[in-house]
C-alpha cells in the first residue's frame, strides 16, 4: 500500500518535471528570438534561494533540494542552449 503511494507520487514528480521542461522550451524559444542568453545568474540565485527557503519550511534536506535543482537547472540550460544553436 505505501509503496503504491510512493509510485504514485513518483509519477506525479515526473509529470511535473515534464511540464517544467515544456515551459523551459517555450522560454528558450523566446530568449532565442530576442537574443537573450540562456543563463540569467541573478534569476538563478533567486530561484535557488526561494526553493531552499521552502525546503527548510517543509523540513526537507536542504542539500538534497539544492542538488535536485542544480540538476534541473543544468538540464534546462542544455535545452535552451540547443535552441540557441538552431
Amino acid at each position: 500500500m505505501l509503496r503504491k503511494k510512493i509510485d504514485l507520487v513518483d509519477k506525479q514528480i515526473l509529470n511535473l518535471l515534464s511540464q517544467r521542461m515544456q515551459i523551459v522550451l517555450k522560454i528558450g524559444e523566446l530568449k532565442r528570438q530576442k537574443g537573450i542568453v540562456p543563463l540569467d545568474e541573478i534569476r538563478w540565485q533567486v530561484v535557488v534561494d526561494s526553493k531552499l527557503l521552502i525546503a527548510r519550511s517543509l523540513g526537507l534536506d536542504v542539500e538534497m533540494v539544492r542538488d535536485i535543482y542544480e540538476r534541473i537547472h543544468k538540464a534546462s540550460l542544455r535545452l535552451e542552449t540547443l535552441l540557441q544553436n538552431k
